[in-house]
C-alpha cells in the first residue's frame, strides 16, 4: 500500500504492507518498511491531527502499552544562532542530554543548510521544567550560553498522569 503522509519538504510516499495498528490501551503503531522512512518522518514534524500535537517516538524494545509513561514525550528544540564549530552530531548529541534523550536531528541541521539554527528532537520528561538554556565551553575557551526554544511545549496534567 502506498500512503502519503504531509512533511515539511512536501508530501512524502512510504512503501509497506502494514502502516498502523491501534492497541488496546489506546497507542498507535506506524511500521514503516524502511528505518529511513521512520527517521525522515520523526525529523519532519511536529504533527497536529485536529489542532492537538501527534507525539511520535520510536517504540523501545520490550515495550508495554500503559498509560503511565505519557509524561515522556518528543519535543523539537532549537538552537538560535548557535556556532558552527558545535554543528557536529557528537556536539549537539551532548547539547541534547543535557535537555533530555536526543532521538534526532532534523535534515537541515544534519546538511548544515540551515545556519540561523539547529534543531534537535529529544524525549522530555513532561512533568518537568523544560531546561530553556544550556552553558557550554566552545573550542576557543569561551563560555557559551546557548537558549533553547521548543517548538511546542507539551503541557502535563499531574491529576491524570498525561501529556496534552
Amino acid at each position: 500500500m502506498l500512503t502519503k503522509f504531509a512533511v515539511e519538504d512536501g508530501p512524502l510516499t512510504l512503501e509497506t504492507n502494514d502502516l498502523i495498528d491501534l492497541h488496546d490501551s489506546g497507542w498507535l503503531i506506524f511500521r514503516f518498511a524502511r528505518a529511513e522512512d521512520r527517521q525522515q518522518i520523526l525529523a519532519g514534524g511536529p504533527y497536529f491531527v485536529y489542532g492537538r500535537p501527534l507525539l511520535l517516538k520510536t517504540m523501545p524494545d520490550c515495550f508495554e502499552f500503559k498509560e503511565d509513561d505519557i509524561s515522556l514525550t518528543p519535543v523539537w528544540a532549537t538552537l538560535p544562532s548557535l556556532p558552527l564549530e558545535c554543528w557536529h552530531p557528537n556536539a549537539l548529541g551532548k547539547i541534547g542530554s543535557r535537555l533530555g534523550t536526543p532521538i534526532a536531528m532534523d535534515s537541515l541541521t544534519m546538511k548544515m543548510e540551515r545556519v540561523s539554527y539547529a534543531r534537535i528532537l529529544v524525549e522530555v520528561d513532561a512533568s518537568k521544567k523544560l531546561v530553556d538554556h544550556v552553558e557550554f565551553i566552545l573550542p576557543n575557551g569561551v563560555i557559551r550560553k546557548q537558549p533553547i526554544v521548543y517548538e511546542y511545549t507539551p503541557k502535563f496534567c499531574s491529576a491524570c498522569n498525561r501529556t496534552f
